[in-house]
């Protein structure tokens, strides 16, 4: 009886480790599905990954690209406006108030050269009082105002060297009506005249090629 029951016993021992052979094995050949572990790894999805890795690498790049070619655009114009040569202040006013000048000048040549009828008449007092009206009476400030507008250009002796000729021409016509004014005879005034009014045309031909010279730049700005 007791021998029966161990033959049995060992038999249903024997069953139950063959189920679990059997099961293990089972569970091994079958193919894993889409939900297990093994399926995260798969070729496929590790192929995915890889390449996405280069693309977003990529947009990276390109985005430091663009930065990087705006930032030098900005520099490079900031650059281009400092070193962008500029006039000297002081000489472009020269230039306009030159401009300036010339117009008072030529309306000073045009008074002077309408005393020639009171010269030729030796109307001492009507040169003499025509002297002293505007424009004559600022003339000599203009000139002044074209030498300075010209001193560092290459009229600058020459600008000299006509207005002190003028200069020498307008006091000797002053002069000589003074003269006739207190009575002297014979006195001439017309060669006086005549130097004065051709001086004064001499400077502001002079003094007009002056004023279109191009505006000079300092080192600094040239550098």
């Amino acid at each position: 009886y007791f021998a029966s029951i161990g033959i049995s016993a060992m038999g249903e021992t024997m069953k139950r480790a063959l189920l679990l052979m059997t099961t293990a094995a089972a569970v091994t050949a079958a193919p894993a599905s889409k939900t297990s572990p093994a399926f995260v790894t798969c070729p496929a999805v590790i192929q995915t990954k890889v390449s996405v890795a280069p693309k977003v690498a990529a947009l990276h790049a390109s985005r430091r690209d663009v930065l990087g070619s705006v930032a030098s655009s900005l520099v490079g114009a900031a650059s281009l406006s400092v070193v962008l040569p500029q006039p000297a202040l002081a000489d472009v006013t020269n230039k306009v108030a030159s401009s300036a000048a010339i117009r008072v000048v030529k309306r000073s040549l045009r008074e002077l050269e309408e005393l020639r009828n009171s010269v030729d008449f030796e109307d001492y007092t009507a040169v003499k009082s025509g002297l002293r009206v505007p424009p004559l009476t600022e003339v000599r400030k203009n000139c002044c105002v074209l030498i300075k507008g010209g001193e560092d250009g290459p009229e600058a002796e020459a600008l000299n060297e006509k207005y002190t000729a003028f200069i020498r021409s307008l006091e000797a016509l002053d002069s000589a009506a003074s003269l006739g004014l207190r009575g002297r005879k014979g006195v001439n005034m017309n060669e006086p005249f005549n130097d004065a009014v051709n001086g004064l045309k001499a400077f502001l031909e002079v003094a007009e090629q002056s004023a279109v010279i191009p505006v000079q730049y300092t080192e600094a700005q040239q550098s």
